[in-house]
């Protein structure tokens, strides 16, 4: 690829369309990072296994698309900067070498601290690396951190008394009750006998054996009824909550997201050949960048697809009614939103 050709027709195309005065180092620095995102963006929500599988089809389209665009905003930088870019990649490419030399790099050890860059070298200096170990401060932290010595065991005295043998101990007798003399217990005879002469006797009365035999029989007992079930608590019984309803469909399910992808490339190439300066085109060409996005993406939602169509259908009905419409054929596709937003 010719660097400095390839900058002129950049040069010549922004000269033409009048976009010298937007396209200063600081916009098109911005833009330069905004398109390095949309590469980012092809790699959203993929599993570092996804990532590394080959890519398919649609995403090396969409991978070459933007970075097409990255390249072509750095191209167009550079030129407005006035940055040799073939010196400045030989540059670079002498610098890493003397860097990274290829017997360093084979070893696998890391580059000298000579050889670093300054913030290399101030991340290496706050590092955890090993320290240096000081002797003195070795010497104390083991004296700090020896166990103590063990004490000697303790001899006997010699002169130590021994324990007095326990003393026996003897039970005294339990002290006899007293006789009581005749005499007072002759006087308790009486009152006990009268205390039992004023007691009623409670005797059952007792049945006659013999019953007439004209006598009724005693009416027989009820027999007892039947035992019910008690009824569960009420707290026992369990409500079973009614089933979810059906999720809605998703809108625009069967939006061909292969004719929005030929109506977003016809469109764009359009754009391209637009001489027309009117901003109105410029919005249809940054929402065709947004199109194509949700159509490059891992996982394809026909919802945004469909949102960003009715955008840009909003953007072509307003341009079919004015010169720059006719130059992209405005009303045509139109109707070619509205068939695929129909589906």
């Amino acid at each position: 690829m010719d660097v400095k050709a390839v900058q002129a027709e950049l040069a010549r195309f922004a000269a033409e369309r009048g976009w010298d005065a937007t396209q200063t180092p600081r916009n098109l620095a911005v833009a330069l990072a905004i398109e390095a995102s949309v590469v980012l963006e092809l790699f959203k929500w993929q599993t570092d296994a996804e990532a590394n599988a080959p890519a398919s089809a649609r995403l090396k389209e969409g991978a070459a698309g933007a970075l097409a665009d990255v390249l072509l905003q750095a191209l167009r930088l550079a030129d407005r900067l006035g940055v040799d870019l073939d010196a400045a990649v030989a540059e670079r490419l002498a610098r890493n070498a003397a860097k990274y030399p290829l017997a360093r790099a084979a070893a696998g050890a890391a580059p000298a601290p000579a050889e670093l860059e300054a913030d290399e070298v101030m991340i290496l200096e706050l590092g955890d690396g090993p320290a240096e170990e000081d002797p003195a401060a070795a010497a104390v932290a083991e004296a700090e951190t020896a166990p103590p010595p063990a004490a000697p065991p303790s001899e006997p005295a010699a002169s130590e008394p021994a324990p007095p043998a326990p003393t026996p101990t003897v039970e005294a007798p339990r002290p006899r009750a007293a006789p009581v003399p005749s005499a007072v217990a002759e006087e308790a005879e009486p009152a006990k006998a009268a205390a039992r002469s004023e007691k009623p006797l409670r005797k059952a009365p007792r049945e006659s054996a013999e019953r007439p035999l004209d006598a009724p029989l005693p009416p027989a007992a009820p027999a007892p009824a039947p035992a019910t079930p008690a009824a569960p608590p009420a707290e026992l019984a369990i409500e079973m909550p009614p089933p979810p309803p059906p999720p809605p469909p998703e809108p625009h399910a069967d939006l061909d997201p292969d004719g929005a992808l030929a109506l977003a490339k016809s469109l764009a190439k359009k754009l391209d050949q637009a001489r027309s300066r009117d901003p109105l085109l410029r919005e249809i060409h940054d929402e065709l960048e947004t199109l194509k996005r949700a159509l490059y993406a891992p996982k394809l939602k026909k919802a945004w697809v469909a949102g960003s169509l009715k955008t840009l259908r909003g953007l072509l009905e307003s341009a079919a009614g004015e010169r720059c419409g006719e130059e992209i054929d405005a009303a045509r596709q139109l109707v070619e939103v509205d068939r695929l937003l129909a589906q």
